[in-house]
């Protein structure tokens, strides 16, 4: 897996990407910038997933590789932070290898993949079947994002649609297909180190209830926190300026 690495801290986290047409390595400069305030206290390593995958790469195929990887970078007692789907594959990672997991950051995702939460992203998956990728691009930022933010960033995400290569098309699809009908509620109460859930109650990919649902099935988490920003949409760990701020908090109790 590609990966990059910032951060001077004695601490490890390992934050888990959501679903993107390119990849997050694209955005690295962005990124390091974000993640600034956690420098002191972490080195931070950001996973990209998989490029070469088959057509049934499935989320615990992302489970055992995300472990892989952490294996090869040498690390243990690593800080485990999830956004979207990221966010599913840190469940799992959280509640099958515990031994890894120190604590754990769950940003606007979910443990329960219904209809109502998968159709945004069917959408975009037709989309990407018909190779309308300035419509994926442009529905994708209108949902992600607050209206004000993607108004302003509207040609930008009809650019990114021009660079879009084959191989990240299907790659997308790949992805975006593997979240399907995904549960993971039982292994919730299988998590025990102390674990914060994150989302915004517009959230129009999936719903505050996603997140509530989520802090509700951690009994057996030693510490559970769990907060809902109101207005920035799913994209909230981008959006909100005290969003790092309250992880770093969290992480540091």
């Amino acid at each position: 897996m590609n990966y990059f690495k910032f951060g001077k801290g004695e601490r490890n986290l390992v934050i888990l990407p959501g679903l993107s047409v390119e990849s997050v390595l694209e955005s690295k400069d962005l990124i390091v910038e974000a993640y600034q305030v956690l420098e002191e206290e972490f080195t931070i390593y950001l996973l990209d997933y998989q490029r070469d995958v088959v057509e049934t790469y499935t989320i615990e195929d992302m489970v055992k590789d995300v472990v892989d990887q952490i294996e090869i970078l040498g690390l243990t007692h690593v800080s485990l932070f999830g956004i979207s789907l990221g966010g599913m594959i840190a469940m799992k990672i959280a509640s099958q290898y515990p031994e890894i997991v120190e604590q754990l950051v769950l940003g606007s995702t979910t443990a329960e993949v219904t209809p109502s939460r998968y159709q945004k992203i069917g959408e975009w998956v037709e989309d990407a079947k018909r190779k309308e990728l300035e419509k994926l691009c442009l529905s994708f930022g209108k949902t992600v994002y607050p209206e004000a933010f993607y108004l302003q960033m509207e040609e930008s995400f009809r650019a990114m649609a021009k660079t879009i290569t084959e191989e990240e098309r299907k790659r997308f699809i790949q992805f975006a297909e593997s979240i399907k009908d995904f549960v993971c509620l039982n292994d919730l109460e299988k998590i025990t180190c102390p674990t914060f859930v994150l989302g915004d109650k517009q959230d129009h990919v999936f719903d505050e209830e996603a997140t509530i649902q989520i802090a509700k099935h951690l009994t057996s988490s030693k510490r559970v926190e769990c907060y809902l920003y109101d207005g920035y949409g799913h994209a909230v760990y981008d959006m909100a300026s005290d969003y790092k701020e309250r992880v770093l908090r969290f992480l540091c109790a």
